[in-house]
């Protein structure tokens, strides 16, 4: 069910993407680019634009080429019809899903790349690399004599990351810096870490009692189970904060409050203000909980498992304060109170 959901939503996303193009497209205008396919990756991008000498263009992947998006679009289309035959192919059916998705990225992105190359284009600048059409693409620069790819720490790292080989790395602590650094496969690669009070604005944070941080899934009945609990908690506020890159986030603030009285946290606050003003912190499996953790901003998180993926991605489980059901939820949040 959630593989064909998948399809249905990224062959909309590329049917927008193609009705939207005549009125997006970019130019590429400068020898160096900024690419990005998320909102969260252009923010991280924007982190460097002072380290940069010369100008350079930040573009959406979506507005540089119409033949990328719409090889895309068949891609996925394709996709949702080939799909079903994967279940005949019995203990073969995840590597072949694999290899099949894995070409149709590369093909389409290889049209993405040929544009960017046309353009005379000297140096990439990209973010997330671990993730989607990005990942491909800084696969696919590699083969791309005379192009320079700079890359920017997005979100937590883990050594289980594939192997690299960009020619600078931007990264935001001396830790990610020593992963990045056994990662690489370049063994002069550049890597720099930026400062951190430098790229954030100052916030005022009101304090709060309850902030409940989601990850893209979202399932239903147990979100609801959790959010009647926590309205029947005197008179709590309730803050709310969805994945950077979430699309639907609207749509489920307004599902979330047609239960309870909920506030919207703003992702444009950094998460360690957002988790310090906040008296509880429950969040769904998350690189938040990589980075509280890292920051020292676990006392008051707790890890509830029903909102989210259940497996210890992070190897966290140990570490943290971790509940499977409301009776365990409840106890640990009377421990945080106490």
């Amino acid at each position: 069910m959630y593989g064909y959901k998948r399809f249905i939503i990224e062959i909309i996303r590329c049917l927008l993407a193609v009705l939207r193009y005549p009125c997006r497209k970019s130019r590429i205008s400068t020898d160096t680019i900024s690419v990005y396919a998320t909102n969260n990756q252009r923010k991280a991008l924007s982190s460097i634009e002072g380290e940069l000498e010369t100008k350079h263009d930040s573009l959406d992947i979506y507005d540089i080429s119409i033949w990328f998006n719409a090889a895309r679009l068949a891609v996925w289309t394709s996709k949702l019809f080939i799909f079903p035959f994967m279940f005949f192919l019995s203990d073969k059916r995840e590597g072949v899903y694999f290899t099949c998705n894995m070409r149709g990225m590369v093909f389409y992105n290889r049209l993405l790349i040929s544009k960017i190359k046309a353009r005379g284009v000297g140096t990439v600048c990209i973010s997330n690399d671990h993730a989607g059409d990005i990942f491909i693409i800084s696969l696919l620069l590699r083969e791309v004599k005379g192009i320079k790819v700079v890359y920017v720490q997005h979100g937590a790292v883990k050594d289980s990351f594939p192997s690299n080989q960009f020619d600078s790395i931007y990264v935001l602590d001396n830790e990610t810096r020593d992963i990045y650094r056994r990662l690489s496969v370049n063994d002069s690669v550049d890597i720099v870490v930026m400062e951190q009070e430098s790229l954030q604005p100052e916030y005022s944070a009101v304090p709060i009692d309850v902030l409940v941080c989601f990850s893209h899934q979202f399932y239903i009945v147990k979100t609801i189970t959790l959010f009647r609990y926590l309205s029947k908690q005197s008179d709590s506020s309730i803050f709310v904060r969805f994945h950077p890159s979430d699309k639907l986030a609207g749509l489920k603030l307004k599902v979330l409050m047609l239960i309870c009285r909920v506030s919207l946290s703003s992702c444009d606050l950094p998460f360690d203000k957002d988790f310090s003003r906040a008296r509880v912190v429950i969040s769904a499996s998350s690189s938040l909980l990589k980075d509280a953790y890292a920051k020292k901003l676990a006392e008051n998180l707790i890890w509830y498992k029903p909102i989210g993926l259940s497996w210890d991605y992070y190897n966290l489980e140990s570490e943290l304060s971790v509940a499977k059901n409301i009776r365990q939820l409840q106890i640990q949040i009377g421990l945080i109170y106490t």
